[in-house]
């Protein structure tokens, strides 16, 4: 800006004047809660994966009394196939806590909406029953043409960094 007297900032055209450093674009609101959301429920699944990973090496702890496809199910929570499962599941809520990450970074819309689906999927330790809303709502979020446009402009203000 300049008035009739000149520049309103003389310090604008002076050799130590600093531009100001471009800020990186922070995460609105409506992503992070969602990306937060996702952190939780893959957190409790991780929890619940390494816990019966763990007890999937030991002993089975079959009751007599219960009927004979509930035997069969406490019989199947030990062994190496049990033991694969677990560690798969554990694996899938790591994936999703790092999808979640890139989302609150706005580093990977890609990441993100992977992370959203997966949590849906995530039958492990029934998970998806919570998983599928917070799922259904960071899609719809990720989903939205500002967010998308938020998500290009970082990629591209990196690309340039």
């Amino acid at each position: 800006m300049s008035s009739q007297f000149g520049s309103v900032n003389p310090y604008a055209s002076s050799p130590l004047s600093y531009a100001p450093r471009q800020q990186r674009e922070q995460a609105p609101g409506s992503l992070l809660a969602p990306a937060m959301a996702l952190i939780a429920i893959a957190g409790l699944g991780l929890a619940v994966s390494v816990y019966n990973f763990a007890l999937s090496f030991g002993q089975a702890h079959i009751d007599p009394s219960a009927p004979e496809f509930v035997r069969e199910f406490q019989r199947g929570t030990v062994g190496p196939v049990a033991t694969a499962l677990q560690g798969g599941f554990a694996m899938l809520n790591v994936f999703i806590i790092v999808c979640a990450v890139q989302m609150m970074k706005l580093q990977s819309w890609g990441m993100a909406v992977a992370g959203s689906v997966l949590a849906m999927l995530n039958i492990g330790s029934c998970c998806c029953v919570v998983g599928i809303p917070v799922g259904l709502w960071s899609l719809a979020v990720l989903m939205s043409p500002d967010i998308i446009t938020i998500f290009s402009a970082a990629r591209s203000q990196n690309q340039m960094a």
